[in-house]
């Protein structure tokens, strides 16, 4: 299903899900220079910063722009490192994160959270579900590569 269809389609259900991440991971087209990183943001601008940031940091940069894209993508990009905002619409961030937790193919790799929002609760519930670093967007783009470049 492509990426489009399965933004636009309806919420899958814990079925779907599971069904999702039962089947055999796809490899990665291509030969990556780097680490495969899955960048979500549902904010453009957002994913072009960060984007070069990873970029920079010799990382192989895939897209998504919401959760349900990002679950459609997991399997075929084989992230190992995924960075995930907190806030974006269709499926947010930490229900996201928590979803990948839930699957042994994915409870190793590296989540980090980015976001704008720093207040106790949402990084509680980051950090509770298992992210691995917590990122403020306004930070600068040393301040967010000296925080992701330990992942890669």
């Amino acid at each position: 299903m492509s990426d489009q269809m399965q933004a636009d389609g309806e919420s899958r259900s814990g079925s779907d899900i599971d069904d999702l991440f039962s089947k055999e991971s796809a490899s990665a087209q291509g030969n990556p220079k780097g680490k495969r990183v899955l960048l979500v943001d549902d904010s453009e601008p957002e994913r072009m910063k960060i984007g070069a940031i990873l970029r920079q940091l010799g990382g192989q940069v895939f897209e998504a722009a919401d959760g349900r894209q990002a679950l459609a993508k997991v399997k075929q990009v084989e992230p190992e490192l995924i960075v995930l905002d907190v806030v974006m619409p269709n499926r947010d961030g930490i229900e996201t994160l928590r979803i990948l937790r839930q699957h042994q193919l994915y409870r190793e790799i590296p989540i980090v959270m980015l976001t704008v929002r720093s207040d106790a609760e949402t990084v509680r519930k980051a950090l509770t579900s298992q992210a691995n670093d917590y990122i403020l967007k306004d930070s600068g783009p040393a301040a967010i590569a000296e925080r992701l470049k330990r992942f890669l």
